[in-house]
């Protein structure tokens, strides 16, 4: 094989992996994202609770809707 040859086979195939890489990346933002907005928080239910300062979030564990209050860990 020809330096050229073989140099040219490299560049193809460090192009290739970077292009493998940037699939990658995107596929891997595009989870965070999804996994990020099923922790969001959540509308409230009933006006009938006490909203004592707190909110409702998405338990990321069991996937419940439960309410936190302010300054209790999640």
């Amino acid at each position: 094989m020809s330096k050229r040859y073989r140099t040219a086979r490299r560049m193809r195939a460090k192009l290739q992996n970077l292009h493998n890489r940037s699939e990658f990346v995107a596929g891997l933002d595009a989870g965070v994202r999804a996994a990020t907005t099923a922790m969001a928080p959540v509308d409230r239910p009933a006006a009938s609770v006490d909203l004592d300062a707190g909110r409702w979030v998405r338990d990321p564990a069991t996937g419940d809707v439960v309410w936190v209050r302010t300054g209790d860990p999640i």
